[in-house]
């Protein structure tokens, strides 16, 4: 069974660019920050982006397309008082 990218935001927002590919199981969770993805780039299977203290994956800017490998995981997560 494949699952579709998933995206949540509760407080947070997300911005995704141009071109962006997304495998299947990709979650995006903004939290109470924000996940700003740019252009031309690609998210694989079962990435995983936490974005409390915020996250940016910035735009290509050269050749090397940017990418997040099977399975990982990014998160910034604020400490909370």
């Amino acid at each position: 069974m494949l699952y579709w990218p998933r995206f949540r935001w509760r407080k947070g927002t997300i911005a995704i660019g141009d071109r962006v590919s997304m495998r299947y199981g990709v979650v995006i969770d903004a939290l109470s920050g924000r996940v700003e993805i740019g252009n031309n780039v690609s998210l694989n299977g079962f990435a995983v982006l936490l974005g409390d203290g915020g996250i940016r994956i910035g735009n290509d800017g050269s050749q090397r397309k940017p990418q997040l490998c099977p399975s990982s995981m990014v998160s910034m997560i604020q400490p909370h008082p």
